[in-house]
């Protein structure tokens, strides 16, 4: 059986090879190739499910499902994402504990027998992204109409990204899975400090009445 594997490309950061070590203490493969590997070369390496570009600003590697992390970046820092993330993984919740769960919101809307970790996935992303960043992330369809903790999952979503495009793929894209799946194209909202995103007028409020706000020929700006 072929081992999944993690691509860094060496843009010349010195933190390669602990990024490297860092995943492959997650239970993934990883390898450093050099920057100028051509098309044809990365095509022809076996397994690669992702490939991290690095240079000398530092990033972190998660653990999508328990959040544990190398201690290399702090939340909302990241400017891009792409991601394939796991799909129905039953009773997933049981493998965290208690304190780990209570951590999402999402967690007051399921039980521990919940097949959704995408679900999650989602709402780790939008506490990682960084205002402004952007992210393509591939789900499956459902989390587009089924409802319960579906339609919480849509909520975290158009609070705090907008959506510039949703892609279908085609089915059997993914072989023999036979999921309907999708490309989400989002587009981090600014966050202030209070929690709150711009695109509320209530929030948008409070926050021209904030006190850090200085005003500049009738216009308002936050220091």
């Amino acid at each position: 059986m072929k081992q999944d594997m993690i691509v860094i490309l060496d843009l010349g950061s010195t933190e390669n090879t602990v990024i490297a070590r860092q995943i492959r203490a997650l239970g993934v493969y990883s390898e450093i190739h050099p920057h100028d590997i051509t098309p044809q070369e990365l095509t022809a390496l076996n397994n690669v499910k992702g490939i991290i570009l690095n240079d000398k600003n530092v990033i972190a590697a998660y653990d999508p499902v328990s959040k544990s992390r190398a201690k290399l970046a702090d939340e909302n820092n990241f400017d891009l994402l792409i991601a394939n993330p796991p799909y129905s993984v039953k009773g997933f919740l049981t493998t965290l504990d208690e304190k780990v769960r209570q951590n999402y919101e999402l967690y007051n809307f399921a039980n521990t027998e919940t097949n959704s970790i995408e679900c999650f996935f989602i709402e780790l992303a939008n506490r990682i992204l960084a205002n402004n960043a952007y992210a393509a992330i591939i789900l499956p369809s459902s989390v587009l109409n089924k409802d319960g903790i579906y339609e919480k999952t849509r909520e975290i979503i158009l609070n705090n990204f907008n959506v510039i495009a949703i892609n279908e793929l085609p089915s059997g894209t993914f072989g023999a899975t036979g999921t309907n799946t999708i490309i989400l194209f989002l587009h981090k909202k600014i966050t202030y400090a209070n929690g709150a995103n711009s695109q509320r007028y209530a929030n948008l409020q409070d926050n021209i009445k904030n006190p850090n706000a200085v005003s500049f020929a009738n216009n308002i700006y936050l220091k």
